[in-house]
C-alpha cells in the first residue's frame, strides 16, 4: 500500500506538472507583435521546444519569416502540391476552436482544454453531449480512432470534458485526478467512488460509467479504480509536440527536406502499411507485409529513349528492436517493363507491394520507405509486430483482410502471406477499407505449443466473431467450432473465414475474433477497425524478393540477430550456427557467434569461434 501511494503521489505531481508546462509559455525574448503572436497564439500545440528556442534566437524578421516557411514545409504532406494541405487543416482546426469554444467574441477557444485537443487532434470520430442529466454535470464524450499515423498514440481512445459551475469552461477530465465523483453534481457521492459509479451507471449507461474509470476501451471492464493509463494518455496528448515519435518524425522531415539528393518524402496519410506474423515451421517464423497506396494517381512510370515504359521503385525495409535499434535492413531495387496495355490499366488501380522478412520470437517495429525513382517521391510507414514464442501456449495472429481473388499455389512457401504452400492476396488489416455488399475474408493463424506425432492435438476450439460499430449496441456475431486435429505437428493452425456484409450499412467497424479452448477455458482474442465503403480501385502489386528458401543461409543469419537483438542466447546460436552450415561467409557469423558465448559464459565456446573467424576483433554489441 505504502509503494501504491507512492506512485499515486508521483503521478500526480507530474500531471500537476504537466497542466502548469503543457502550454508552453512565452519567451521573455521581444517579439514584433506579428511574431509573438504566431509563437504564442497560432502554433503552441505544434511547434517543438527546440522549435521554439531556435526560432526565440532568430535576430531578425527574415530570418523568422524563413524559419516560418520552413516549419511549415517539412509538415507538407505533399511539397509537389501548390497548396500546404497540413497547414490549411491546422487554421481550419484553429478557427473553429476559436468559434467553437471560449468565451463568446474574445477569440480565445484555442485556450481552452477543448480547443487544445481538437487543433492537436483534429474533430473526433464520435461526439456524444451530456447536458441534461440531473444528477450529472455538464459532460461530452469524444472518440478518437487513429489520430495518430505514427502510432504516438493508442488505435482508439476516449477524452472527456466535464463543466464545473455554468461560470466555467468545459475541463478535461482525469479517471484518475478527478475521478467519478467530479461528474457527479449532487452530494450524494462526496469521496464515494462507488456511489459516484453507480449513479453514472444509472443515468447514462455502463459504457459511460466505464469511461469515468478509464479512457482507453481495451482495459478491463472491471476496474477497481481510475486507470493510471489514461493519465498517461492525457499527457501525451497534453505534450504531443514534443513526443519522441513526434520530433524524430520531423528530425527525418527536415533532414529530408534538406538532403541534396532531393527526394520528397511525402506523408503518412498517402498510404498504409499493414503486417501479419507468422509461424512457418520447426522453429522458423517472419513477417509478411502489405504496403499499398490510396489513389491511382500516386504513382508514375516513365518511358524511356526507346519508348517503352517502366516503373523503378526502392524499398529500404529496416526492421528494429524494441529500443529503437536497428537489427537488419533489406534494400531491394525492383523494375520491370510494361506494355501500353499495362500502362492503361494500372492507371486505373493503386499501386501496391508486399514482402516478407525472416524473424525470430520478440517484439519489433518495421519501418519502410518506398521511393518511386522516377519521381524520386518517397512514402514512408511502420508497423509495430510481435512474433510469438514457439513455445507459448493458446495465441492468435493479426488478422488479415483477403481479396476474393482465388488463392495461388506456392511450393517453395518464399512470397508473402504463403501459408501452407498457398499465397493468398491481402487486402489490409488494422484500418482496412473493405467494399460494401462482399463479404469480408478474413485469415489468421491459431498458435499452441507442438505436440508429437504419437499425442496429437484432441478436442476443438470455439472462435466467435463479433462485428459493429463503437457506440452502437447491434453487433453481428458468427460461430465457429474449430477441430484441433487441424493443427500441424509445429503447433499452428491457418483458419479462413467469410463474414457476411449484406446488412451493414457502410461506415466503421471493428471486428473482434475471440478464439477459447473450452477443455482449459483459456481464451484470446484479437481486434481490428475497418472501415465499409463503395469500392475502391483494386491493386497491381509489386513483390519484394527478400525472403528466401526453407534453408536459405541469409535469413537464418538474420534470424539469429533477432534472436540476439531479443536476448534469446540459445536461439541465437542455433540460428546462426545454422547460417554457417547453409552456406553463409564465416567471416560474419563467427566473430557474432563468439560474442553471444562470451554473454553467455561459455569461454571455450567464444574462443573457438574466435580461432574459426580467424580474428580477435569482435563486433560491438548493442544492447
Amino acid at each position: 500500500m505504502r509503494f501504491i501511494r507512492c506512485v499515486r503521489g508521483l503521478l500526480l505531481y507530474l500531471a500537476v506538472l504537466s497542466c502548469l508546462t503543457g502550454l508552453p509559455a512565452s519567451g521573455k525574448t521581444s517579439l514584433p507583435p506579428k511574431y509573438a503572436a504566431w509563437l504564442n497564439e497560432e502554433v503552441p500545440y505544434i511547434i517543438t521546444n527546440a522549435e521554439k528556442s531556435a526560432f526565440l534566437a532568430l535576430k531578425t524578421d527574415a530570418d523568422r519569416e524563413t524559419f516560418i516557411n520552413n516549419f511549415w514545409e517539412i509538415r507538407n504532406p505533399d511539397p509537389n502540391s501548390p497548396t500546404n494541405l497540413f497547414r490549411d487543416e491546422y487554421y481550419r482546426r484553429l478557427a473553429y476552436a476559436n468559434d467553437h469554444f471560449g468565451s463568446p467574441g474574445r477569440h480565445d477557444g484555442w485556450r481552452t482544454d477543448r480547443g487544445m485537443v481538437y487543433i492537436t487532434l483534429g474533430p473526433p470520430q464520435q461526439l456524444i453531449p451530456y447536458r441534461s442529466s440531473q444528477y450529472l454535470t455538464p459532460m461530452e464524450t469524444w472518440f478518437y480512432q487513429s489520430p495518430s499515423p505514427n502510432h504516438a498514440l493508442p488505435p482508439y481512445f476516449y477524452v472527456v470534458f466535464y463543466q464545473r459551475s455554468l461560470s466555467e469552461d468545459y475541463k478535461l477530465y482525469s479517471p484518475l485526478l478527478d475521478k467519478p465523483e467530479r461528474l457527479v453534481q449532487s452530494t450524494n457521492a462526496v469521496n464515494d467512488e462507488a456511489m459516484a459509479l453507480k449513479i453514472i451507471k444509472e443515468d447514462l449507461g455502463s459504457e459511460v460509467a466505464h469511461v469515468a474509470l478509464t479512457l482507453l476501451p481495451n482495459e478491463p471492464g472491471n476496474l477497481d479504480s481510475p486507470s493510471y493509463e489514461s493519465e498517461t494518455l492525457l499527457n501525451r496528448i497534453r505534450n504531443y509536440r514534443n513526443l519522441p515519435e513526434n520530433v524524430e518524425l520531423l528530425d527525418e522531415r527536415r533532414a529530408m527536406h534538406e538532403s541534396v539528393s532531393h527526394r520528397i518524402v511525402l506523408g503518412q496519410s498517402f498510404s498504409d502499411l499493414s503486417v501479419m506474423a507468422t509461424r512457418d515451421g520447426d522453429a522458423l517464423a517472419s513477417i509478411s507485409y502489405l504496403f499499398q497506396l490510396f489513389n491511382p494517381q500516386d504513382f508514375f512510370v516513365a518511358q524511356g529513349e526507346d519508348g517503352r515504359f517502366y516503373y523503378a521503385v526502392e524499398v529500404d525495409a529496416a526492421l528494429k528492436n524494441r529500443d529503437g535499434q536497428v537489427i537488419y535492413r533489406d534494400t531491394q531495387n525492383l523494375k520491370n517493363y510494361l506494355t501500353p496495355a499495362d500502362v492503361a490499366e494500372r492507371r486505373q488501380r493503386r499501386f501496391a507491394l508486399e514482402g516478407r522478412l525472416a524473424a525470430a520470437p520478440g517484439s519489433y517495429t518495421l519501418e519502410l520507405t518506398v521511393t518511386n525513382k522516377v519521381t524520386q517521391q518517397a512514402f514512408t510507414q511502420s508497423r509495430a509486430i510481435v512474433v510469438p514464442s514457439f513455445e507459448s501456449p493458446l495465441n492468435i495472429s493479426t488478422p488479415m483482410f483477403l481479396t476474393l481473388d482465388k488463392p495461388n499455389a506456392d511450393p517453395a512457401g518464399t512470397l508473402p502471406f504463403t501459408l501452407a504452400g498457398v499465397q493468398f492476396a491481402p487486402l489490409g488489416s488494422e484500418n482496412a477499407t473493405l467494399p460494401h455488399g462482399s463479404p469480408i475474408r478474413v485469415l489468421y493463424q491459431i498458435w499452441d505449443r507442438a505436440s508429437s506425432a504419437s499425442s496429437p492435438a484432441e478436442g476443438s476450439l470455439n472462435v466467435l466473431y463479433t462485428l459493429g460499430q463503437l457506440g452502437r449496441p447491434e453487433k453481428q456475431q458468427t460461430e465457429q467450432v474449430v477441430d484441433k486435429k487441424g493443427f500441424d505437428h509445429f503447433g499452428n493452425l491457418l483458419i479462413g473465414k467469410d463474414l457476411p456484409t449484406d446488412e451493414l450499412s457502410p461506415g466503421p467497424y471493428r471486428l473482434v475474433i475471440q478464439v477459447t479452448d473450452p477443455t482449459s477455458g483459456v481464451h484470446v482474442s484479437q481486434a481490428l477497425n475497418l472501415n465499409i465503403s463503395p469500392p475502391r480501385p483494386p491493386l497491381w502489386t509489386v513483390i519484394s524478393p527478400s525472403f528466401h528458401h526453407l534453408n536459405d543461409p541469409l535469413d537464418a543469419f538474420r534470424r539469429g540477430q533477432c534472436a540476439l537483438s531479443q536476448k534469446d542466447r540459445a536461439l541465437a546460436v542455433y540460428y546462426l550456427r545454422q547460417s554457417i552450415a547453409a552456406g553463409y561467409p564465416g567471416r560474419e557469423v563467427y566473430p557474432l557467434l563468439a560474442l553471444v558465448y562470451r554473454e553467455s559464459g561459455n569461454i571455450e565456446a567464444a574462443e573457438a569461434a574466435e580461432k574459426q573467424a580467424g580474428t580477435n576483433s569482435l563486433p560491438t554489441r548493442h544492447n
